[in-house]
């Protein structure tokens, strides 16, 4: 886990550190966005073959089957908006770590889908949560469509950083 943390932790800064650049060298630009640099982006991951959907492709019936998921699994800890909780870095009296947000405001898009999947089918218990594990109670078509509806709260610029993160996952593979 801490490799693929700190793998995912110099790719973020790596990617940052060219975000930074490209804005820079395009700052004057006459579009006067300020987004050109994820338009690209997206565009360039729609062109890949085998590339990832954007979330604005998915389907209504996944959003909508993700979000009953959610709200009945797992808003009880994470909130209905998917908020979490606000001191989620802090140990509880027992020591165990807080529910984080899921909206996009902490660490959940720093994971590939494949983490993630790890962590809601096998708990949190082994890093220090309180998260049950799932397996055998969602199905992994529930998960994708719960992770799905997640990742329409995510900020635009985030969701993209997460498919960067995703597609570098995938060819790893």
């Amino acid at each position: 886990m801490n490799s693929c943390l700190n793998r995912n932790i110099k790719y973020l800064l790596l990617l940052l550190a060219g975000t930074l650049l490209v804005m820079t060298f395009s700052g004057c630009s006459d579009s006067g966005s300020g987004n050109d640099t994820v338009s690209s982006k997206q565009t360039s991951l729609a062109n890949i073959p085998g590339s990832l959907p954007h979330r604005s492709q998915f389907s209504q019936a996944t959003l909508v089957k993700g979000e009953a998921l959610y709200q009945k699994n797992c808003a009880v800890c994470h909130k209905a908006d998917a908020s979490g909780t606000p001191e989620w870095r802090i140990r509880d009296k027992n020591g165990k770590l807080l529910p984080p947000p899921l909206n996009g405001t902490a660490h959940t898009w720093h994971h590939s889908t494949t983490v993630l999947k790890d962590v809601i089918f096998n708990g949190t218990a082994s890093t220090g949560g309180d998260m049950p594990a799932w397996q055998g109670k969602l199905t992994e078509q529930d998960v994708d469509a719960i992770i799905s509806w997640l990742q329409t709260k995510w900020p635009e610029e985030i969701y993209n950083i997460w498919r960067d993160i995703e597609m570098r996952s995938m060819a790893d593979e």
